[in-house]
Order: C-alpha cells, then sequence, then structure tokens
C-alpha cells in the first residue's frame, strides 16, 4: 500500500524504520542514543548516485543495429539521481532524489544542475553502454566532476543492491529528512515505496533502488 511500507512483500529496506535528520542550513541535527548529535556541512562528503535509463527501438530487420530512444514519450524507465552526504562514520544523508523521464541530450545538463546546487565530490554511474556515451556529455558541462564509472553493469539487481541493503537494515545507517517550512520533500513517498517493494526480481521499476546501490 502507499505509504505502507512495511506492509509490501518483498521488502529488503525497511525505510519506514530509518532515522531522520534536519537539516539546519550549516549542519545536520541527528538523534544519537539519547543525545543530540549535530554533523556541520563541512564535515560531510556529498555524492550522487545516477541511474542512467536506457532503452532501444525494436529492430526493423536483422541485424539491424538499434537506436536509443531519445524521446521520453517512448521510453518506460526513469533516470534516477540521488544526492546524499555520507559522514566520516559511514552514515548516509539522503539530501534529495530526482526521478524522472528525460530526453537524451538533457541527461548531463540535469546532473550539471545538480552539481551546481550540491557540489559533490563523486558522481557514481554504473558501466554501461550509455554511461559510456554519456561521459562526453557529462565532460562539456560545467561543474560535473570526473565521473566514477563502477563495474557493476553485468551484476544482478539484488546484487547490485546488496551494499545499500545491509546499509538499509541497520536502521540507523541511512537517514531521510525531516519535512521542514519551504520543504516538504515530497520526493520520500515515491522512493521510500520502490525500496520497500524491490525484490530484484524483474521490478516494473527500480531505477532508485539502482542509484542508491551505486553509493552503497
Amino acid at each position: 500500500r502507499h505509504g505502507d511500507w512495511t506492509d509490501l512483500s518483498g521488502n529488503h529496506f525497511f525505510p519506514s524504520a530509518w532515522t531522520k535528520y534536519v537539516n539546519l542550513g550549516d549542519a545536520f541535527r541527528i538523534m544519537d542514543g539519547h543525545r543530540g548529535r549535530v554533523i556541520h556541512h563541512t564535515e560531510v562528503t556529498i555524492m550522487i548516485g545516477v541511474d542512467w535509463a536506457l532503452n532501444k527501438k525494436r529492430r526493423r530487420s536483422p541485424g539491424e543495429v538499434p537506436e536509443w530512444v531519445t524521446d521520453e514519450r517512448n521510453s518506460s524507465d526513469f533516470n534516477a539521481f540521488i544526492v546524499a552526504a555520507l559522514t566520516e562514520d559511514g552514515l548516509l544523508f539522503i539530501l534529495d532524489v530526482v526521478n524522472e523521464r528525460v530526453k537524451m541530450e538533457d541527461k548531463a545538463p540535469l546532473l550539471a544542475e545538480l552539481c551546481r546546487k550540491y557540489v559533490p565530490w563523486i558522481v557514481g554511474v554504473d558501466d554501461d553502454m550509455l554511461a559510456e556515451a554519456l561521459v562526453l556529455d557529462c565532460r562539456r558541462q560545467k561543474g560535473i566532476p570526473e565521473l566514477r564509472i563502477l563495474p557493476i553493469g553485468n551484476k544482478d539487481k539484488l546484487l547490485r543492491a546488496t551494499a545499500a541493503i545491509i546499509r538499509g537494515e541497520q536502521n540507523k545507517q541511512i537517514y531521510l529528512p525531516t519535512p521542514i517550512a519551504g520543504n516538504d520533500y515530497a520526493w520520500t513517498e515515491d522512493f521510500c515505496d520502490q525500496l520497500a517493494s524491490f525484490t530484484g526480481q524483474q521490478d516494473e521499476h527500480d531505477d532508485m533502488v539502482d542509484a542508491l546501490g551505486i553509493l552503497g
């Protein structure tokens, strides 16, 4: 059921049990046991995990090379961008999630926009064919650091998500934002719904899971 994540079958992440953080503007506040803890923005590493949508048109004849689908109206897959802050002791604060269909020529500019906003040290992508094609596009955009291409393209979905699943099962390893005035973090509902229903077995949508798995 939408919003009731722990009741969904195949739940690997249990996001309803995740702790919340409060963004104070220049620091994050969390509860550490019964005591509050403040972590300044200068003490974390900003990362972005990216899962590009990869679709092919149907071949018209045997041996014909398929074309990439570049019109988002013809694509059923979503691109996922997850922005997170990693603390020195391994806590992961989810800062922002963008999950939408994007034309081929708009993928790198969208990533550049996020990079200008959050200034990440690391942008991680998997090593599929589309990632290789987009490396040059990303180099043309100001603000995007050199992409860190991870050799995970041939691994099955569940294995790719294992590091994030283990972190999520720790309950106090992944933190979601607490809504504040002026920012209700509307993306959290769809983000948590997808994580909670992820099985790794031909899920209809798993793009945000893939992006989180890249962050580990």
